[in-house]
């Protein structure tokens, strides 16, 4: 995880102090003093994708870096603890900033709505950064750029993330992504965690797995029925 070199107190007056974004069907707001304190930048006109809990915004990072962009999720799923795990082992994008929480608000400032200043809607939502990617998997066949080194890495990626212990649940086209670095090397992804846990537990924080031994789903037998086996025995 990358280290951000100037997270940014203020934000200019050239910028709304509220970001709109569309999240559970609803609209909500949020500081942006609250991304610019973790030195995360966004533009919430630019969302690429989003799910039942979530939205990926573009965006960039204080150091200067705009091939990011920013996830907005529930707090409640395990999703941030399995896409903090993944990135960590490479089979997810690199994660840029630390992970942080703000809350949804709604004042008269932000929306025009008859809403006192201190209101706030109970929902936190957990963020963080990752580099962006260039194409998914259905752009590459779409555009017929898929090489047979490509189906090698790909499959050799989905055998190295279930064999540690991951299962992601919404694997499609979609969700593999490509990133094509300077010099012309591809290097293929798992994206969209929302459904996917690790280490066998949905809500496991990584790095640590529950390796305690299965409990046997055999009845043990009643204590008169091992009394008589005993004295059958004598």
């Amino acid at each position: 995880m990358r280290t951000l070199l100037s997270p940014v107190t203020e934000v200019p007056t050239m910028y709304s102090p509220y970001i709109h974004v569309k999240l559970r069907g609803d609209r909500r707001v949020f500081s942006r003093k609250a991304f610019y304190q973790h030195g995360v930048f966004i533009d919430e006109k630019r969302a690429v994708g989003g799910g039942a809990n979530s939205v990926t915004i573009r965006g960039c990072e204080a150091a200067g870096n705009c091939r990011v962009v920013v996830k907005i999720t529930d707090l409640s799923t395990s999703e941030v603890n399995v896409q903090k795990a993944a990135s960590r082992m490479g089979f997810a994008p690199q994660l840029i900033s630390n992970v942080f929480s703000i809350t949804n608000i709604v004042t008269i400032d932000a929306i025009g709505m008859q809403a006192s200043k201190e209101e706030k809607i109970k929902y936190k939502f957990a963020v963080y950064a990752m580099d962006r990617l260039d194409m998914t998997l259905a752009e590459v066949l779409k555009q017929n750029q898929f090489i047979e080194a490509d189906a090698r890495a790909i499959l050799d990626l989905l055998i190295r993330f279930e064999d540690n212990n991951f299962r992601h649940h919404d694997l499609k086209t979609d969700n593999v992504m490509l990133k094509i670095d300077g010099h012309g090397h591809r290097r293929w992804f798992i994206i969209d965690y929302g459904t996917a846990w690790y280490g066998g537990t949905d809500y496991t924080p990584p790095p640590v797995i529950d390796d305690a031994p299965a409990q046997s789903s055999t009845p043990r037998p009643s204590s008169s029925s091992s009394s008589s086996s005993s004295s059958s025995s004598s």
